[in-house]
């Protein structure tokens, strides 16, 4: 998720954080350099952009939703239709994983059953109660991720603070940046009789540069509001699904049940009679050498017992 989780990955903006940036950039690295794992080498890679060209992924977008909003904002249905497409490679990752742990508890499953079962058990085990057991887990499984990603489809909501925190946050680097240049661009040296050097910023250049840090552009500046309310959102409902796959389908489905329906003594004792008599019963094989070693053990009793009957005859 955090290499491949989404579709574009955006150049650096003004009021992204400088450890964010770092991430980035690292998270790009390890992308480069992954050696791709069979069951990986489908997933997605995502589309590098851009600051400027995310904007215009926006700006078009913006175009194609807009309604009666005033110049300069935008409609909620825009933040919508952006996190549905960036989000698109969710479904495919959490569906892939959610097959590699099922096939991870099987083979568990199948280790286990090694270890402790008799080998003329562990199919019939298996065939009668652990593969659809297992089935069943996987099928819970799906159909709890099915919730989830219906839950991704609606329209954007959280009452996370971690949301408006960030979008906070982005607006206050991004003022801190241009008044930092302005600052910057805006000082003037002087230097008094003692030849010591001032620096002093001067008023009307200050409010001359803030002046031409101001987008006039108004589809930019809606796009650019948007992308980073956008990604605020982004990075707050990657960590609820993260979570949520985590505890509600693989914790709950596939590894709770373990223990508690597979491999726990009282699944015996929940057993029918004739399940156990085919569970426990014997090879055909063995039960015809068990036959066939009965007869010819009947046979010499009846022989024994003939030929001490007839040393009895003898002596008399």
């Amino acid at each position: 998720m955090r290499l491949r989780g989404h579709k574009y990955a955006f150049g650096a903006g003004p009021g992204d954080e400088e450890r964010d940036i770092e991430e980035d950039v690292k998270a790009q690295g390890e992308l480069d350099k992954l050696n791709e794992h069979p069951e990986l080498m489908f997933l997605p890679r995502p589309t590098k952009l851009t600051r400027r060209e995310a904007i215009e992924w926006v700006k078009k977008t913006l175009e194609r939703s807009r309604g009666y909003e005033l110049p300069g904002t935008f409609q909620p249905m825009l933040i919508s239709q952006l996190f549905w497409e960036q989000s698109q490679p969710w479904e495919q990752i959490a569906s892939q994983h959610v097959s590699t742990i099922a096939s991870a508890c099987k083979e568990f499953i199948d280790t286990v059953l090694q270890d402790a079962v008799l080998s003329e058990f562990k199919d019939r085990l298996r065939t009668l109660y652990v593969d659809g057991a297992l089935t069943q887990a996987l099928a819970g499984a799906k159909e709890e991720l099915r919730k989830i990603l219906k839950d991704k489809a609606r329209h954007p909501t959280t009452y996370n603070h971690y949301f408006t925190t960030t979008v906070q946050k982005i607006r206050q680097r991004k003022h801190q940046k241009i008044t930092k240049k302005a600052s910057e661009v805006s000082q003037v040296k002087t230097y008094d009789r003692n030849n010591d050097l001032h620096i002093h910023v001067d008023p009307g250049k200050l409010t001359e540069t803030m002046n031409k840090a101001i987008e006039l552009d108004m589809d930019v500046f809606s796009s650019s509001e948007a992308l980073d309310a956008e990604r605020a959102f982004y990075k707050d409902e990657m960590t609820y699904l993260v979570n949520a796959v985590t505890e509600a389908v693989i914790e709950r489905h596939l590894v709770e049940p373990l223990p508690e329906l597979i491999l726990s003594p009282l699944v015996a004792t929940q057993m029918t009679e004739k399940e156990i008599k085919f569970v426990a019963a014997e090879p055909p094989e063995i039960t015809q050498q068990r036959l066939h070693l009965e007869s010819r053990k009947n046979m010499l009793e009846k022989g024994l017992e003939t030929f001490r009957e007839a040393m009895g005859g003898l002596k008399r």
